[in-house]
């Protein structure tokens, strides 16, 4: 069998590439005659940017159909000026993936082939449309990171839970949570205080609520454990807790939620 050098290789798709470049530079040449005038004409390009006081004015010449269409499993992105967003699979989805990896349950965005484990597979999958556009629903477009501590002894729990941000640390939570912040607001004009009637009402309206109850509101579980027999995640301790940062503003607070206690 002939074998190629790898210079003579090279060397064939220079010439190979110059050209098709001379094909591209070379003037297209209209007919005319008798009356008729076939020369080439675009309206292409001619757009530009205008600015006038406090308004600015970007257009483009020669764009029929720019928007954002979608059907089934496909997508169409038409014209110049891209009548919908644009979303490349690139570096902001790979921490997604890495922020999920190793995690299993049902759901998980990183689980690209949907066995409920974020694994090399889904690695393999992920690489296949790297920098490419988004396929159909990309999962990773819009992510929750997991913002709670792997290494707390709740974690567990915040998975169960369905990952609550308010037990996390800000920007995700208030980072007042375990100390009795349950609706990761301040109260009260004057006071601003962290921990008010509002968290109070959350705690009563979850008492004594399972793990286990779809009505169960996680962020009223202040100490993220479950008490006594019955294993309630709302009771006694939350409450406690709660009542000892009573009406206590941020500067009273350490703000340091999640805590491993």
């Amino acid at each position: 069998m002939k074998t190629i050098s790898s210079k003579t290789f090279v060397r064939k798709m220079m010439v190979m590439s110059l050209v098709v470049s001379l094909f591209l530079i070379v003037p297209v040449v209209g007919q005319t005659g008798g009356g008729y005038d076939l020369s080439w004409n675009t309206i292409d390009g001619g757009g530009r940017t205008s600015s006038g006081g406090t308004y600015t004015l970007t257009g483009t010449i020669g764009q029929p159909d720019a928007e954002y269409s979608a059907g089934g499993n496909y997508e169409v992105l038409g014209g110049f000026w891209v009548g919908g967003s644009i979303c490349i699979v690139n570096f902001d989805d790979f921490a997604r993936f890495a922020d999920w990896w190793l995690e299993s349950g049902p759901g998980l965005p990183a689980d690209i082939n949907s066995d409920e484990v974020v694994d090399f597979y889904d690695l393999e999958l992920f690489v296949r449309v790297w920098l490419a556009p988004c396929p159909h629903n990309w999962p990773l477009a819009i992510s929750t990171p997991i913002c709670f501590p792997r290494d707390n002894p709740a974690y567990a729990d915040w998975k169960a839970l369905g990952r609550p941000p308010c037990w996390c640390a800000p920007p995700y939570g208030s980072g007042y949570q375990c100390d009795g912040d349950a609706d990761n607001k301040t109260q009260d004009i004057i006071g601003k205080y962290r921990v008010y009637s509002n968290d109070y009402n959350l705690l009563m309206s979850n008492w004594k609520k399972k793990i286990t109850d779809p009505t169960l509101y996680p962020c009223a579980d202040i100490d993220h454990k479950e008490e006594g027999a019955l294993k309630y995640r709302v009771y006694n301790n939350d409450y406690w807790r709660m009542m000892s940062n009573w009406r206590k503003k941020d500067s009273q607070l350490a703000g340091n939620c999640p805590r491993n206690e």
